[in-house]
């Protein structure tokens, strides 16, 4: 079964991101996808952070925030 959660964040924060991802991913999301702008920084932490936790990076390259995490990165031009 796949189950789908979305959530907006009334202000693109780093820690306000971080702590929405962890509240997901205490809830059971094991896949993340920022689109958060400055966010996205604290989503990466938190995947990073969390065992069998996995993003894709989103408007930029946050392979080196965490490479075994990331799995591609969403570049608009």
């Amino acid at each position: 079964d796949v189950s789908v959660s979305q959530v907006v964040l009334s202000a693109a924060n780093a820690n306000e991101a971080y702590e929405t991802a962890m509240n997901m991913i205490s809830a059971g999301a094991d896949m993340l996808l920022p689109n958060a702008d400055a966010g996205n920084t604290g989503v990466i932490l938190a995947v990073d952070q969390s065992e069998g936790v996995n993003s894709f990076g989103v408007y930029g390259d946050y392979t080196s925030n965490s490479p075994d995490k990331v799995i591609a990165n969403i570049v608009a031009d």
